[in-house]
């Protein structure tokens, strides 16, 4: 689990200076770059949900997060695309049972 510790404080450094180099506020694109990037790690099981959460809080929403359908599967039905799309953090630990039970 230390790795997972240090990986998850090297990524919200890199999140932090993101932000920073921006003014202060990711640009949309910046935003689903960095939350595809996550999820991918949370799918690989290279940082846990909790951390997850935690790095997801920092980036701005996005409406219709491409993220959230690439990670529960484009088979999911529009909606429920969309409600996991409006959930805060996205797709914490129910996408991950999702991912898991396909």
């Amino acid at each position: 689990m230390t790795a997972a510790r240090d990986l998850s404080t090297e990524l919200l450094g890199r999140i932090d200076a993101d932000i920073e180099h921006f003014g202060g506020t990711l640009p949309e694109r910046a935003s689903i770059a960095w939350r595809g990037y996550l999820a991918a790690m949370l799918e690989w099981d290279l940082i846990p949900a909790t951390q997850y959460d935690a790095l997801i809080a920092r980036l701005p929403s996005v409406p219709d997060d491409p993220a959230v359908g690439i990670l529960l599967g484009r088979d999911a039905p529009p909606s429920a695309e969309s409600d996991a799309a409006r959930r805060t953090p996205d797709t914490s630990p129910s996408a991950r049972s999702a991912v898991s039970r396909r």
